[in-house]
């Protein structure tokens, strides 16, 4: 990875230490493993409890992820948040949250999801306390084109035999960003 920018501190919320690092180096391995470039990292100057990390996807567009470590994931953060991103030009948000998510904040990005102005997705900070990429079991995954799932399918007879499928629910799957298809 290129281009990173480490601006680490440790942050004291409600008598917890959170060691910020190793989440935000699993969150930088993540965004590599995206293939994503120019990527940034930087605390967020105007909220005490939110670091930011920028990059950009092969097709030029900006991304950005926010990681916020209040108590509570609310409504109030998650519009601050969409404000960030709108400002700043942003296609695709994601929002780490340390705390529980309310309703009404799941909510709100869940209706702003049905629009095409912006895509915004959530993960909790503790998915990234280890990175799947330093699993044992780990083995990359390729992505196959439509061509080669039908050629996959007619080599295979998949009555016979179990190919693992990787569900969109999967945190290799969010890890990753995979897109679902047909």
């Amino acid at each position: 990875m290129k281009n990173i920018i480490f601006s680490i501190k440790f942050i004291d919320m409600e008598n917890k230490n959170i060691d910020i690092e190793l989440y935000l180096t699993n969150i930088l391995r993540m965004f590599g493993a995206r293939k994503y470039t120019n990527i940034k990292s930087y605390i967020d100057e105007d909220h005490y409890n939110c670091h930011t990390v920028t990059a950009t996807n092969k097709f030029g567009k900006k991304i950005m992820a926010r990681i916020i470590l209040d108590s509570k994931l609310h409504i109030g953060v998650v519009k601050e948040c969409i404000t960030v991103f709108t400002s700043n030009d942003i296609s695709k948000g994601i929002i780490i949250h340390y705390g529980i998510p309310t309703s009404s904040g799941k909510n709100l990005i869940i209706n702003l999801d049905k629009t095409d102005q912006i895509k915004i997705s959530m993960m909790n900070l503790k998915t990234f306390s280890n990175c799947p990429l330093d699993h044992k079991y780990y083995f990359p995954h390729t992505k196959l084109k439509k061509e080669e799932v039908v050629e996959f399918k007619q080599y295979f007879d998949l009555s016979k035999i179990k190919i693992p499928i990787i569900f969109m629910s999967d945190p290799i799957s969010k890890f990753f960003d995979f897109k679902s298809f047909t």
